[in-house]
C-alpha cells in the first residue's frame, strides 16, 4: 500500500522551525519541545498555525485578516504581533 502525500499548503516564513528539543534539568526521563523559541517576537505553537493560515490567505490575494478571541486570546495576540 502506498500513501499519498497531501500538496504542502501555503506558507508565509514566521519562525525559525523546527525547534529543540531538550531534557528537562530536572527529571532528565522528560523531553520539552522549545516552540517557545519559535520567533523572538512570538514564540509557542500559534506561530506554526499561523505561517499556514496567512500563507493561505496570502495566496489567495487577501490583505485583511479577522480573527477574535476571548479577552487574553494568545492566538489573536500572536495574529497581531
Amino acid at each position: 500500500m502506498t500513501l499519498a502525500r497531501a500538496p504542502a499548503s501555503p506558507k508565509v516564513a514566521l519562525g525559525v522551525f523546527p525547534t529543540a528539543v531538550e531534557p528537562i534539568a530536572a527529571a532528565p526521563a522528560l523531553w520539552i519541545k522549545r516552540d517557545d523559541a519559535s520567533s523572538p517576537l512570538y514564540g509557542g505553537n500559534k506561530v506554526r498555525k499561523l505561517e499556514h493560515l496567512l500563507g493561505r490567505a496570502v495566496a489567495r490575494g487577501k490583505r485583511r485578516i479577522v480573527t477574535m478571541g476571548a479577552a487574553g486570546s494568545h492566538h489573536v495576540l500572536a495574529t497581531a504581533v
